[in-house]
């Protein structure tokens, strides 16, 4: 007798309640990533920019992974080279305008008019993405009358290598004007 069929004939009803419990279990809601420490985050970034979110669509659904373009201006290059002061920043996930989408947990999403410091990295395509995906973006507040740059790491799970152990939580805050110098 097969395995599952030993099961259900000793247990009937505990098998059936299992199987009803991992097929009504909701599907995994977290994405986990490595810290990158900052000279790394930098290295890995062909530009950073001190930006601002002027416009957020769908991504035109080209046959790929339904994304979300961020048209942002740029205020200052704080590092690298860009191709202009409005560029258009992808980032996996969303709605595509039929309805169907996907989420990424973990991707920030930007509303408009957000200031942002952002890390990215240049598309073969023209559109530039976020570097190191939400580890390269950094949102800009003021706490206790002080610029800080915050990353939005909700959704998503620190791991750390053995010997290699990253508090994420030691980054953030950051003192806005120190961290572009």
């Amino acid at each position: 007798m097969r395995p599952l069929a030993r099961l259900l004939a000793a247990a009937p009803a505990a098998a059936l309640a299992a199987l009803v419990a991992v097929a009504a279990a909701p599907p995994a809601a977290a994405t986990t990533y490595l810290p990158v420490a900052d000279p790394d985050l930098l290295a890995a970034a062909s530009a950073v920019v001190e930006a601002r979110v002027l416009s957020v669509a769908p991504a035109p659904a080209d046959g790929g992974w339904p994304a979300t373009d961020y048209m942002i201006e740029v205020e200052k290059l704080v590092a690298g080279e860009v191709s202009g002061r409005n560029l258009l920043v992808r980032l996996p996930g969303g709605t595509r305008p039929d309805g169907s989408g996907m989420t990424v947990y973990g991707v920030p999403r930007f509303g408009i008019g957000e200031e942002l410091l952002l890390f990215l990295g240049a598309g073969d395509d023209g559109t530039y993405h976020v570097t190191h995906l939400m580890l390269g973006a950094f949102r800009e507040r003021v706490v206790a009358g002080r610029r800080v740059l915050l990353r939005d790491l909700a959704g998503a799970t620190a791991v750390s290598l053995p010997g290699r152990a990253i508090d994420p939580r030691t980054f953030d805050p950051r003192d806005a004007a120190g961290f572009t110098r």
